[in-house]
């Protein structure tokens, strides 16, 4: 006879795999391919950059609306974890997430933009420096929406998730409240973003790595263990 969590560790382990995804085409869509183009404060080395690595900064566009995808998909699965332990929280976790994604999806339009503008197929009746200054001007709003607004919503889906992670009973309350005080990191970094954007900020790293500890501890504890081995039985939303 089947152990009456395994249904449960199978929903666990799914949503780890699911994270895991986002984490690495996070990292390869947000933070590698667009250091590979944009040279801050350089409008013409950053248009040059896009037209010499065009292909590259498609398959980050890719990447990104892919991960926006698997995101969707994994935050029902988390729904369907956590929904019975409160029902308003689960739902709130799901509507941070739907506002989130709204910015990727509008970060790519403007970087798919760019593209086609540095392309020519766009404003090719005006001078190559002004469109180069549109390129850059799409590109940086691109990741201020992707980055520095959003994230704000990124971190208000983990309070939501590291409460209900914390009442679970079959996840570790250590891992509720570092997911907490990881959403809670993530906004103070988009308060930051908005109202003291100071480059170089010490403060803005040690948030980063304090958001990287909770979300990859959390992640890979999904991967590995599932949930721990209780008598909790799994009677989740449908």
């Amino acid at each position: 006879m089947d152990n009456p969590n395994n249904e449960l560790k199978r929903k666990a382990r799914f949503a780890g795999f699911l994270y895991l995804i986002i984490v690495i085409l996070g990292f390869y869509g947000i933070m590698f391919v667009p250091s590979q183009i944009q040279v801050i404060g350089d409008v013409t080395a950053t248009f040059n950059n896009l037209l010499e690595k065009e292909f590259l900064f498609r398959t980050a566009i890719f990447a990104h609306l892919v991960n926006t995808v698997v995101f969707t998909i994994m935050v029902l699965v988390f729904y369907r974890l956590f929904g019975n332990i409160n029902t308003f929280l689960a739902k709130l976790m799901v509507a941070f997430v739907i506002v989130h994604i709204s910015f990727e999806f509008g970060a790519e339009v403007l970087n798919y933009s760019a593209l086609l503008i540095a392309k020519g197929q766009f404003l090719n009746s005006i001078e190559l420096v002004q469109r180069q200054e549109w390129v850059y001007l799409f590109l940086r709003t691109s990741k201020f929406g992707s980055v520095g607004l959003s994230i704000a919503f990124w971190g208000l889906w983990l309070i939501p998730l590291g409460i209900l992670v914390y009442r679970s009973g079959f996840i570790p309350k250590t891992f509720g409240v570092l997911l907490l005080l990881g959403g809670m990191a993530y906004i103070i970094e988009s308060i930051f973003f908005i109202l003291y954007p100071i480059p170089g900020n010490i403060l803005l790293s040690l948030l980063f790595v304090f958001y990287a500890i909770a979300e990859i501890s959390f992640m890979l504890w999904l991967l590995i263990k599932g949930v721990k081995n209780t008598n909790y039985t799994d009677n989740t939303v449908t």
